[in-house]
């Protein structure tokens, strides 16, 4: 990378930074700093204050920086329409997002402008992120349009801090987030965008994303409620009448919240083929891509399945997606060893 270059004798910024600030206070200062500080600078800062009742508007005006424009709300609005605001206000070709708890690394901004400007089909890009806090893990988000797509259909595959988007064309219009989508705004924005709009992530770790204690179970509820209406919505698109069993068997898929049993074995592989057909019908998904995601699905579960001893082997034989299950011969044969071991126990 060579050294960061000023582009301020433009009238109109290349990218417009967009962060929502609610009481942030603990956080705020170090957030602001990761982007002041990045190699790329021909960015505005567009820190929307959603009426804080902490000290983060005297933490944003303590930095004097031209790039930053601030716009206070006289009552709190929530982060949907904080971030709607600041699309409104934003100027440049490009939108990044930024979350006013997390880390950008300092090349962010220089390898998705790099990125944006190499694909100009692309609408929509994320990358990969670490998190830090509460816990330390990858965020390797999917890669490639067609994977991003299928694995709407499970969860969200952006990292919402981490995205950059293309915000000067005809069908920028779209790119609003909406109010009554609380904590999955950005999953729903998504979702809407994936029938329009061309997504990718980047391979490589261009934020750290600050993760909090998770034990709140009424607060995961109320997110895989909501999360579960917006995956419910794309298998609707796929012609799919969705049965209240169904439902709740792909609840427990995208959760990973499930009991082994030979009753549930049946039924994941029984829903994966009602998709798989469903699919083939209508088209949306790239077939390929979409079998190669539920076979990694399922082949997680039959791995913890080997307890129903032969009965899984079977089950697992015999689907549809043992074709495109990506794992080595070897690996297969010690699954079926394991599941003919664990016969002689299973009564």
């Amino acid at each position: 990378m060579g050294e960061a270059v000023s582009m301020f004798d433009k009238s109109i910024p290349l990218v417009s930074v967009v962060m929502a600030v609610f009481n942030a206070e603990d956080y705020l200062e170090e957030a602001i700093k990761s982007i002041l500080n990045q190699t790329f600078t021909d960015f505005e800062f567009i820190i929307i204050n959603d009426a804080s009742t902490d000290h983060s508007l005297e933490i944003i005006n303590s930095f004097h920086d031209r790039r930053i424009s601030v716009l206070s709300n006289e009552s709190n609005q929530g982060l949907a329409n904080s971030l709607n605001r600041g699309f409104d206000a934003a100027k440049g070709e490009f939108i990044a997002r930024m979350d006013a708890d997390d880390i950008s690394r300092p090349y962010r901004l220089t390898k998705q402008v790099e990125f944006m400007r190499s694909h100009p089909d692309v609408d929509i890009c994320g990358s990969w992120a670490k998190t830090f806090g509460f816990s330390e893990m990858l965020l390797r988000c999917p890669t490639g349009h067609e994977e991003i797509r299928c694995t709407m259909l499970f969860s969200n595959p952006m990292a919402h801090p981490t995205v950059i988007i293309r915000n000067k064309r005809p069908n920028a219009d779209g790119i609003r987030y909406e109010k009554d989508r609380r904590r999955v705004e950005d999953y729903e924005l998504w979702s809407r965008l994936s029938k329009s709009h061309k997504f990718e992530n980047i391979s490589e770790v261009l934020l750290d994303y600050r993760v909090y204690d998770t034990t709140n179970l009424k607060k995961m509820e109320a997110v895989l409620n909501e999360a579960s209406k917006i995956t419910f919505g794309l298998l609707s698109d796929l012609g799919i009448d969705l049965s209240n069993e169904e439902k709740l068997t792909h609840r427990n898929v995208e959760s990973y919240n499930y009991d082994i049993s030979k009753e549930f074995l049946l039924k994941v592989d029984k829903w994966f083929s009602k998709i798989i057909k469903a699919n083939l019908l209508n088209g949306i998904y790239d077939h390929q891509t979409l079998s190669r995601l539920l076979a990694k699905r399922w082949w997680g579960i039959c791995l913890q399945s080997t307890k129903l001893g032969f009965f899984t082997w079977s089950q697992f034989n015999n689907s549809q997606l043992a074709d495109s299950i990506e794992a080595s011969f070897e690996i297969k044969v010690k699954f079926f060893v394991k599941c003919m071991i664990r016969s002689a126990f299973v009564k």
